[in-house]
């Protein structure tokens, strides 16, 4: 894909912005885990209210919705298109089609397993984004 070089200035500040929430929303529901009590059952109540059935969760699926859209949309090689296709459909599609992705990932978590997805959805989002910023 041919853009110039102001557009490609707008989508990497855009792409980079959306990084930036994504990962401080990450940071502000981590710091809640945290106060979680590991051991208290309740605890899983907590995070299947706030990740798989709260607004933390839905906002979570939009960043990564738009992050991925964006690098779909400056990635140039159709091999990494189709590797950031495929790494999106794994993370927001879930294999149950009763469930959305945040049930599927965070109605039974524990706040160490939740905080461990996260962690993980974090790393995914760099590597993504730096992978799609190679040859513009």
């Amino acid at each position: 894909m041919n853009i110039n070089n102001q557009e490609k200035i707008k989508v990497i500040d855009f792409l980079n912005r959306k990084i930036i929430k994504a990962d401080l929303l990450i940071d502000s529901i981590n710091t809640i885990l945290d106060s979680l009590d590991e051991s208290n059952i309740k605890s899983i109540q907590i995070v299947k209210g706030l990740l798989a059935d709260g607004r933390q969760g839905d906002s979570l699926f939009l960043f990564l919705n738009d992050i991925f859209k964006t690098v779909a949309y400056v990635t140039k090689a159709t091999n990494q298109k189709l590797i950031v296709d495929s790494i999106a459909n794994n993370i927001l599609k879930s294999i149950d089609e009763n469930k959305n992705w945040q049930q599927e990932l965070f109605s039974q978590a524990t706040p160490l397993s939740a905080k461990l997805i996260l962690l993980s959805l974090k790393k995914e989002i760099f590597a993504i984004g730096i992978e799609s910023l190679k040859g513009i």
